[in-house]
């Protein structure tokens, strides 16, 4: 007798020691937890930041480009005699300076260049007589040209600009690059929002399926727990022919039920603690009752109800693919245009030798060209393909938008009418339970009567069990319906 009494005593130490030693994790905490180590919202915010990347790399072209130039020039030429004209040599060696800057204003279309050179010739020129006929019989030689050392600067400015008017008008083209990577990260955006709070809404929802099996595994121990008393006292009634072996037998079955009840409980149990092991390695960490009442309040007085689909980040995002469709079907109508520019180009040079410097003050020679430049792929077979893609793209997106337009108001309905359901029913169930615990309560009495057999309070029992197991699905129910419709009609 002392022995069980000790054995019984160091139980109920080490149950209260493991108390002790539980840490209660609120909800806030976890999600926490799990926001700070998922790796599916890395693997999001790494595509959000490309489609940045990919904006900032669209807008280089509007990036201007700086060109230098500097070295050596030189040319060595000879004639040979050609009627009055003798045998000649030039040549000449110098140096060649350079600069100069071009690019494109994407929102405008418009391409310009400024290039600035600076040439030095150093050489010298050697010729024989000139011999021409002075008469007809004489001719007239005059002395050989020669010019030793000469120095010459040729320095030019040169300018161009060319304006589209037809294809790429005004930059139509030039732009989309940009505006298409702006498109693509607004939908990155967005869609990062949609798929980061559908994951973590899975974790929401393990969070409060953790503290329902939990829950049901404690209702089902003590219902063993009873169950067991209940059998013990069957089974002596049955040893000294009280009652029937069947009533026995009914009893045993009770308890197996209940013991059955809380296997399956405890497999939800180990299903939800292997999700998140991950984020939750601690063994001894326990959910907040606490969360689970002042969530299932606030759900139970949360409003379902319709919610436009633009307003929602699944229709923005729907929306925005669309857009950028259609704004894609127009860059293709444009491409398909014949090539018309206006085009333009001025400069200014000189020959001096008057020293590198004042060359500069002496470009006095103008030359200019303004017109226009136009060119068209005969055929046009390639901007026609293009275009069929661009419209089976197009009515590819519309066609889905639809379907999400659609799929997006039948799931709001479900979430309406299992929410109203649930809450009817747990209305309904726990008058139920009310109704079983009262009429066992009544059995109870007749039982002591004998006017009722045993078997009638364990089928009562058994109802009860099960009804207050239905209880709690029916608020776990409640609860992931409110969380999942948030989900849905998520707004920024």
């Amino acid at each position: 007798m002392l022995t069980k009494i000790i054995i019984i005593l160091f139980a109920i130490y080490s149950s209260v020691f493991a108390q002790r030693r539980e840490t209660i994790l609120t909800y806030d905490k976890y999600m926490e937890r799990i926001e700070s180590l998922i790796p599916e919202m890395k693997l999001t915010a790494s595509i959000e930041s490309n489609a940045y990347n990919d904006l900032i790399r669209a807008k280089s072209s509007g990036d201007v480009k700086f060109d230098l130039q500097a070295g050596a020039i030189g040319t060595q030429n000879y004639f040979e005699q050609y009627n009055f004209l003798p045998q000649s040599t030039f040549r000449y060696n110098g140096f060649r300076i350079g600069a100069g800057f071009s690019g494109l204003i994407p929102y405008s279309g418009t391409r310009w260049a400024v290039k600035i050179q600076h040439d030095g010739y150093f050489g010298d020129f050697d010729s024989g007589n000139i011999s021409f006929p002075f008469d007809a019989t004489r001719r007239m030689v005059l002395p050989s040209l020669r010019t030793n050392n000469f120095k010459y600067y040729s320095p030019s400015i040169k300018i161009e600009i060319a304006q589209p008017i037809l294809r790429d008008f005004f930059g139509k083209l030039d732009r989309y690059p940009i505006k298409d990577a702006e498109y693509q990260l607004t939908i990155a955006k967005l869609k990062r929002m949609i798929d980061d709070n559908s994951v973590l809404n899975s974790y929401r929802k393990l969070y409060y399926q953790w503290v329902m099996a939990r829950r049901l595994i404690s209702f089902y121990n003590d219902m063993i727990k009873g169950a067991k008393d209940f059998e013990n006292r069957a089974k002596r009634g049955y040893t000294n022919g009280v009652i029937d072996n069947d009533s026995y037998q009914n009893a045993i079955r009770q308890t197996l039920k209940y013991i059955e009840a809380r296997d399956e409980a405890e497999i939800v149990l180990k299903k939800v603690l292997r999700n998140i092991r991950f984020f939750i390695p601690e063994t001894n960490t326990i959910p907040s009752e606490r969360d689970w009442n002042n969530t299932l309040k606030n759900s139970m007085n949360a409003k379902i109800e319709t919610v436009p689909f633009l307003e929602s980040i699944q229709g923005q995002m729907a929306h925005q693919l669309k857009l950028r469709a259609e704004y894609g079907m127009t860059i293709i109508k444009n491409n398909s245009m014949p090539d018309l520019s206006i085009v333009g180009n001025l400069s200014l040079s000189a020959l001096d030798d008057n020293g590198f410097f004042n060359s500069f003050a002496s470009m006095t020679n103008l030359n200019y060209f303004v017109g226009l430049m136009f060119s068209y792929p005969i055929g046009g077979r390639d901007a026609k393909a293009k275009m069929m893609d661009a419209y089976a793209s197009l009515n590819a997106v519309s066609a889905d938008y639809e379907r999400v337009n659609r799929d997006y108001e039948i799931q709001i309905g479900i979430y309406y009418d299992e929410f109203q359901s649930y809450k009817k029913m747990l209305e309904i169930k726990k008058r139920e339970i009310n109704a079983i615990a009262s009429k066992i309560n009544t059995q109870n009495e007749k039982f002591k009567q004998g006017r009722i057999p045993i078997d009638e309070i364990i089928n009562s029992k058994l109802e009860l069990a099960k009804a207050r197991a239905e209880t709690l699905n029916l608020e776990y129910s409640i609860i992931r319906t409110v969380m999942d419709y948030n989900s849905l009609v998520m707004m920024e």
